[in-house]
Order: structure tokens, then sequence, then C-alpha cells
């Protein structure tokens, strides 16, 4: 059942379509596909230089204008988001591999994970 949440601030009449929590960090979709984070960002996993973003802040830097976000999730320390394209990309703490880069290299912009026509889904559903 849909549950009515009253935002303030920039997502103030907002409808979200999506949210993930990480460790210490939230990440919301609009219903335009805009991009909104904030929370801990010590290893760049909201995308952001500053090591706190204490209140939402939409992605909203080119090419970022320009894409849509349909599917986003987030780690620990770690974000991943797939675009209306089917494009994944993932950014923050990369110790272990995990974003999924073929190295283990920090990133605090998002790098380009993987590109395809088919159909994606990065959410896993709970039964």
């Amino acid at each position: 059942m849909p549950l009515t949440i009253h935002l303030t601030g920039i997502l103030y009449k907002r409808r979200v379509s999506a949210i993930a929590a990480g460790g210490w960090s939230t990440l919301v979709i609009a219903d335009d596909g805009t991009l909104y984070r904030w929370g801990y960002n010590a290893h760049g996993q909201l995308a952001d230089t500053p090591s706190v973003i204490p209140q939402p802040k939409s992605l909203s830097s080119s090419p970022w204008n320009t894409r849509k976000i349909t599917a986003i999730a987030a780690g620990s320390f770690s974000s991943y988001v797939v675009t209306n394209s089917n494009t994944v990309y993932s950014v923050g703490r990369n110790y272990f591999g995990q974003l999924g880069l073929n190295n283990t290299d920090d990133y605090s912009s998002l790098q380009k994970v993987f590109d395809s026509q088919a159909s994606l889904s990065l959410i896993p559903r709970i039964y």
C-alpha cells in the first residue's frame, strides 16, 4: 500500500518513485527521473566530494541533467543507478571491486559499468 510522506526543502511537493538506503546515506528518484541524495559521503558514494551532504541534493550537473534514473541501489559505502537507456553506473568505495570496474579504486563520480539494451533490475524482489 502506498505511503504518503510529507517532504520539505528541495523535495517539497515532489513525487518519489524509489528510495534506497545505504549504511549512512539515502538515494531517491523523483517521478521525473531526477536522482536526489544525502547523508554520509566519506567514500564518494553520493557522487559528490563533501564528506556530508546534510539535505537532499539533486544530481543535476551535465550530463545527468539530460538522463533519467530508473532504478537505484545502495551499499554501505557504494551506490548504483540505472538510466532509462539501461546503462548501469556505480560510485563510492571499491575496496573489494564491488563497483564492477575491474579495479579497486574508489570513485566520487558515477562510473559506467554496463550498457545494454536488455531489460535490467538491480533491486532484488522481496517475497
